[in-house]
């Protein structure tokens, strides 16, 4: 995946991490209209599951926001492939990370890793 860095002018990496922050802080209390209006309507969330779980793509504001409502709400902003991202854990355990890309204040595509395979060196 390419870095969401290559895709920043000036300010636009601290609105990046201000609307992940939002993001995060949204899906921790459980707000569903929060995490709504943090999205695009055309929303596209790419889920990679891995082999052990679901995974596919989904479209769409609701539907995206039911997803990131199922996360636990052990969140931590962290770098994911260059940009800041959501780590969600389980028990002390990364069950999931979130990256995102943004346009005009709102995001218009997440990505979630679910895979464990991949999760794996988050651990170490």
């Amino acid at each position: 995946m390419t870095s969401h860095r290559r895709w920043w002018g000036r300010g636009e990496e601290a609105e990046h991490a201000a609307l992940m922050g939002a993001l995060a802080a949204a899906m921790t209390s459980k707000d569903a209209v929060g995490i709504r209006r943090l999205l695009a309507a055309d929303t596209t969330m790419v889920i990679d599951g891995g082999p052990l779980q679901l995974g596919g793509e989904l479209i769409g504001r609701d539907v995206t926001a039911v997803e990131l409502l199922s996360y636990p709400s052990d969140l931590a902003i962290a770098g994911i492939n260059g940009a800041p991202g959501i780590v969600a854990r389980l028990d002390g355990q990364v069950i999931a990370t979130v990256s995102a890309a943004a346009r005009d204040g709102v995001l218009v595509t997440l990505w979630s890793v679910r895979n464990p395979d991949k999760l794996r060196h988050w651990g170490r």
